[in-house]
């Protein structure tokens, strides 16, 4: 019996580890589109890598904005502020970072995005919302999906 106790304990050992992989599933975007969003695939061709100061916001962890080449626009839902151009480069902020979303950085997120590189493309739901006193939209990537 002895002799079994080491092995015992290293599958033990590799259960626990494997139980802490995110097995959430990856998200995606609703059938349709809702109001004050534009569905678009795009590419990140810049990513800023300034972090929030705010300690407890996941952009302190991780970067939330980057320049996107819009590639296509999919479609608008209704109330959408101002149409998006094709072939052009806007600032986005991404609602749960750019990185992976883990169980550490959201751990209360039903399903997972998978995080965006330099380059990587993907379809995404875009929120525009001018605030007041402004007049350019701000652009939020609420949901993704890489492609």
């Amino acid at each position: 019996m002895k002799h079994y106790l080491p092995i015992l304990l290293a599958v033990a050992l590799a259960a626990c580890a494997s139980s802490k992989e995110d097995s959430r599933p990856i998200a995606k975007l609703p059938s349709q589109i809702p109001p004050n969003h534009c569905r678009i695939l795009g590419v990140v061709s810049a990513i800023n890598n300034a972090r929030s100061t705010d300690a407890q916001s996941p952009c302190a962890k991780a970067p939330c904005k980057a320049k996107v080449k819009i590639t296509k626009i999919l479609g608008y839902g209704s109330g959408f502020a101002k149409p998006l151009a094709e072939g052009s480069e806007v600032e986005m902020t991404f609602a749960f970072t750019l990185a992976p979303t883990t169980k550490e950085l959201f751990p209360n997120l039903a399903a997972r995005y998978k995080g965006l590189k330099l380059g990587d493309a993907f379809q995404a739901d875009v929120e525009s919302v001018v605030k007041l006193g402004e007049e350019k939209p701000s652009l939020t990537v609420i949901s993704y999906e890489v492609k």
